[in-house]
């Protein structure tokens, strides 16, 4: 599969999960590593000096596939020596980060946010559009 059509892909998972058009607010132009159709989509950035991991988007099919995503990108973090991660998604169901991530020692808020996300869009999963879901570690 070419990377446009995997790209498509991506696109389409997303916004099954969050609404129509949801898509155009998830930045896939950085890394993405893959285990089966479970991916995590983030990117590196400095800020203050401080090396951060922001996660653009996860979808996962099943626990596993997070625990295994997870430890390769922690070796792959530890690489470039990130202090910090961060993750802001829009709430949806089912959902293994809400369940897994805090476990994990993230701290997670929940709350509706009114205009985090730049491009407008349709929640179709039963989550307003401004409820959101922020995870840091």
């Amino acid at each position: 599969m070419d990377i446009s059509n995997k790209k498509f892909e991506m696109q389409k998972l997303i916004n099954d999960e969050n609404g129509i058009n949801f898509h155009r607010n998830i930045d896939l132009g950085g890394y993405c590593f893959y285990k089966g159709k479970s991916f995590i989509s983030f990117k590196l950035e400095k800020i203050n000096d401080i090396n951060v991991c922001v996660i653009k988007y996860i979808y996962l099919t099943n626990k596993n596939d997070l625990v295994k995503l997870l430890s390769f990108c922690i070796n792959f973090w530890a690489g470039h020596t990130v202090k910090f991660i961060y993750f802001l998604e829009h709430a949806r169901t089912p959902n293994y980060c809400k369940k897994y991530l805090t476990t994990l020692g993230f701290q997670m808020v929940e709350e509706e946010r009114p205009g985090v996300f730049k491009h407008p869009y349709k929640s179709t999963n039963g989550f307003k559009e401004d409820e959101i879901r922020e995870y840091y570690l």
